[in-house]
């Protein structure tokens, strides 16, 4: 049956702005952390926010390699991707001890809650990865959380101390493949919400699955 082109296809309710969560928008956990498996579940104390994220937001960014098959004539007859890689930049603009463990790593960052006092090591990073968890709220009245099952540091920016700036961290994360997911390098899950800004909040209760088992998707 051919398409009715009198209906309109359009639908400006699908357009959005994109803003951080209220509560938080970048969060991070220790390696072994149950992944979230909806958009909607509150987060656990085990994810920590890193705080305010700059007003350039995130920036995803994927690199692909492909291999080519031509013919004895010059045409490319087949085209495949063989490899595939994917990023995310943001810079956070809070100085508190979830954006410098981010920043510098884990074992790195000492902090004193109790005595206001803080020290970090600057030293070339470890490579480890682990578990973040990206909250955007949409203007149309939708979230999306996206999982990271293994995010590592693999850029940073300048870090620059002066009067016209405030001090932020410029960091550029690279996603890798996790066979928690499949082999993907994140899922994106996405509701609908009854107040855009009432986004979900972090709390001790989550009866999610672990991640790998029932509700998160099986390796290939």
């Amino acid at each position: 049956m051919a398409q009715d082109t009198s209906k309109p296809t359009y639908n400006a309710d699908n357009v959005a702005f994109a803003k951080g969560g209220v509560v938080g928008t970048m969060y991070r956990a220790p390696k072994g952390t149950v992944l979230p498996v909806d958009a909607t579940t509150p987060l656990p104390d085990a994810w920590k926010s890193v705080g305010y994220i700059g007003e350039d937001g995130l920036t995803f960014g994927e690199k692909t390699d492909t291999t080519s098959i031509i013919e004895m004539g010059g045409n490319t007859v087949k085209t495949q991707v063989s490899s595939y890689s994917e990023t995310v930049q943001f810079v956070m603009i809070e100085t508190n001890e979830h954006s410098l463990k981010e920043r510098f790593g884990d074992k790195n960052v000492t902090w004193y809650e109790d005595k206001h006092t803080y020290r970090y090591v600057h030293r070339i990073p470890d490579g480890d990865g682990c578990p973040h968890v990206i909250e955007i709220m949409k203007t149309n009245g939708f979230v999306e959380r996206t999982v990271i099952p293994d995010g590592a540091p693999s850029e940073f920016g300048d870090i620059q101390y002066h009067g016209t700036d405030g001090v932020a961290f410029d960091e550029t994360m690279a996603m890798n493949s996790s066979a928690l997911i499949g082999g993907a390098t994140a899922i994106t899950y996405g509701a609908k919400i009854v107040d855009p800004g009432q986004p979900s909040q972090p709390t001790q209760k989550n009866t999610a699955s672990a991640a790998g088992q029932d509700g998160q998707p099986a390796a290939d």
